[in-house]
């Protein structure tokens, strides 16, 4: 895992690594947490920054990989997302006061 020119951080795609080892959605299973603990291992012996993605509504889990070394989690996927209703999330945006783009 070698520091690469232009590389902000590693990031483990839960949903594709646990569809990938057969054991789809089980984010909590022995050879996903061996895998991230040893990712992370790796990650901070050559000086990179790591996060996990689909990781959401464990606050137990979370701080877990957050004690291994994640630096990143992403809680939701472009799927879900992009297949969600997008009023409750840009709710918010309707009150921002950004700046004009010249």
């Amino acid at each position: 895992m070698p520091n690469s020119v232009g590389s902000d951080m590693l990031h483990i795609a839960s949903s594709d690594l646990s569809t990938e080892m057969g054991i789809p959605g089980q984010y909590k299973h022995a050879r996903m947490r061996q895998t991230y603990e040893v990712t992370a291992r790796a990650a901070r012996a050559h000086g990179e920054s790591i996060g996990v993605g689909g990781v959401r509504e464990n606050l137990e889990f979370q701080t877990w990989l957050l004690q291994l070394g994640m630096r990143y989690l992403t809680a939701g996927s472009d799927v879900g997302i992009s297949s969600a209703p997008a009023a409750p999330m840009w709710s918010g945006c309707a009150r921002c006061r950004l700046p004009r783009m010249p």
